[in-house]
């Protein structure tokens, strides 16, 4: 399966705990709150920051090679 569908399962799976974790200790008025939190962090654990590329941290991204050399979009700048 793709890698976001895994993440969408992940983070729904992580809802589920937390509603089972408010069943099973009785914790009235937290219905909502355990479980939302409990996602949030799993969507914060599971993103691609991009900082996990090989050769570290950097760039990342949408990066473009061109024989062997990066490739920089970005017009010069006019004052170096």
């Amino acid at each position: 399966m793709d890698r976001a569908i895994w993440r969408l399962l992940v983070i729904c799976f992580a809802w589920s705990l937390g509603a089972v974790l408010v069943y099973v200790f009785a914790a009235r008025g937290l219905e909502t709150l355990v479980p939302a939190l409990f996602a949030v962090a799993a969507y914060v654990l599971t993103r691609d920051d991009g900082y996990r590329t090989p050769g570290g941290g950097g760039g990342g991204g949408n990066v473009k090679y061109w024989r062997g050399r990066r490739v920089d979009d970005r017009p010069p700048r006019r004052w170096n």
